[in-house]
């Protein structure tokens, strides 16, 4: 979790797949929002985290933001082409108004972006981001999919398997016995 406030991006956890630790530094944490948000250097400290997660893993941000604007010390277009370019997924939640480069973010890496419209609506669309999103691969099929094999059923395995083994023909079809 980074927290973006007077103009730098503060590591407030590490990367984790524990939930609970997440909420335990949340709950011990100071979030007073104080100056201004930094977009750009926010992106820039979630893709020097997630660039090192293998390309099976998740290398998503989700951007929680109640700024109307962003106080960036470059060109901002230059951090969100190397989001792009290590292909990690920006999504960001607005609870203020509609902000351009909010969106442009979004739809350059892949992300959502969305503008709460109230409190509920706020916890609707930060649910929508509790379960990773599918990645399409390249061929259209989703990223992880399975793929069929054809394995031998005989020799030592077939034998330790309690000699169960039939055998089988080209793509795994059971030839017929005669």
């Amino acid at each position: 979790i980074l927290v973006l406030r007077n103009g730098v991006a503060e590591r407030l956890t590490d990367i984790s797949g524990s939930p609970e630790a997440q909420v335990r530094r949340l709950e011990g944490a100071a979030l007073a929002a104080e100056g201004s948000a930094s977009l750009q250097n926010g992106l820039d400290a979630g893709v020097a985290l997630l660039r090192n997660i293998p390309p099976y893993g998740h290398r998503e941000m989700l951007v929680l933001l109640s700024a109307l604007s962003s106080c960036d010390p470059g060109n901002i277009f230059d951090s969100i082409k190397a989001a792009k370019d290590a292909k990690v997924r920006v999504s960001v939640v607005g609870v203020a108004a509609e902000v351009f480069v909010c969106r442009k973010i979004a739809t350059d890496t892949g992300g959502t972006y969305s503008v709460a419209l109230n409190e509920g609506h706020l916890e609707e669309l930060l649910s929508a981001h509790a379960p990773p999103p599918l990645v399409e691969a390249a061929g259209g099929a989703a990223a992880g999919s399975t793929a069929l094999t054809d394995l031998p059923d005989s020799g030592p395995r077939a034998a330790a398997a309690g000699g169960h083994a039939r055998p089988q023909g080209q793509h795994g079809k059971q030839q017929q016995q005669r």
